[in-house]
């Protein structure tokens, strides 16, 4: 959102207490998830994206780690938890994320009644009537009281009705691609408000098409699909999480992804051979470690469930 806040408290003795079980690792870990976290308003429920987030990249291409990510952090995980729109959340971080952004408004509505309070000085009498200081802005009213623009050119807060109805189509487009019956959402004069409104906070149409085909995309034919409404959906409040994170796109084919973290944990998982008493399989020697085959392949995967 406009002028989100850059920076958060960090309450050094509670952070210590409520990491001292953690391992280095996992407390770097979890003070770079809380950083996106704070920067993205929440993260998302991904484990491919929350792995490039904690910056493992490094330690999986110096083979330090071959475990996926929520096995090595389960610690670090349990720090968050995903709210009813499946973004995932720190409760101690969002507590003091809504003080800041009340009592920004606070100080904004202060700020407002100060300049009201200056307007009203330049209010004067002149021949009994009041005049007051002109308005820098052309007055929104065309001959007889009617609009200046049409709806078909301008809407609300002088945003293109092009621009709104292409919002609603892309998310339509993502659901037809997806077996939707088309339209799936019709625009309605409240949602036509509401999209209005994202638009103009964010003034990056781009980044707002962005945000509604990744989460679409997403949350179709899932538990979340409900909170494609666009009533819901478009609420400024609601939306923020959807474009904050709209750069991480995901993977679209769950199918061959799931199929590659089946295969990434079958190659990771080690266990002792009843028949020779030690970890020889067909994928591992004797003390453990991968065969070329078997390394080279987990490599692949990797690099594929994280592109």
């Amino acid at each position: 959102m406009k002028s989100k806040p850059p920076a958060f408290q960090l309450y050094v003795n509670d952070f210590l207490s409520g990491t001292s079980h953690m391992s280095n690792e996992e407390v770097g870990c979890y003070i770079r998830l809380l950083c996106h976290s704070w920067d993205r308003d929440g993260l998302p429920d991904d484990e491919a994206i929350l792995d490039r987030l904690a910056g493992r990249a490094f330690a999986r291409a110096k083979g330090y780690t071959e475990k996926p990510f929520f096995e090595e952090y389960a610690l670090v995980m349990e720090k968050f938890a995903a709210d009813e729109s499946g973004i995932l959340r720190n409760s101690r971080l969002e507590d003091y994320r809504n003080h800041v952004v009340s009592l920004r408004a606070k100080r904004a509505e202060y700020a407002k009644k100060g300049g009201e309070s200056t307007k009203n000085k330049w209010a004067k009498k002149v021949n009994g009537k009041e005049a007051k200081r002109p308005s820098k802005r052309l007055s929104e009213k065309g001959p007889k009281g009617g609009p200046l623009h049409t709806s078909n050119s301008i809407n609300i807060s002088g945003v293109n009705e092009s621009d709104i109805r292409l919002v609603l189509d892309k998310m339509n487009e993502v659901l037809e691609a997806k077996g939707f019956k088309s339209p799936t959402y019709k625009l309605t004069d409240s949602r036509r408000t509401l999209i209005a409104a994202v638009v103009e906070e964010y003034n990056d149409l781009p980044g707002v098409l962005q945000a509604v085909a990744r989460t679409t995309e997403r949350w179709a034919d899932t538990k979340y699909q409900s909170g494609l409404n666009p009533d819901n959906f478009f609420k400024l409040d609601k939306f923020n999480p959807h474009y904050e994170q709209r750069e991480f796109m995901g993977h679209k084919d769950d199918s061959n992804r799931k199929e590659a973290n089946r295969r990434i944990e079958e190659l990771s998982s080690k266990f002792l051979n009843p028949e020779t008493g030690d970890f020889s399989s067909e994928h591992r020697y004797g003390d453990g470690s991968l065969k070329p085959e078997a390394h080279a392949e987990l490599k692949q995967l990797k690099a594929q469930i994280t592109a």
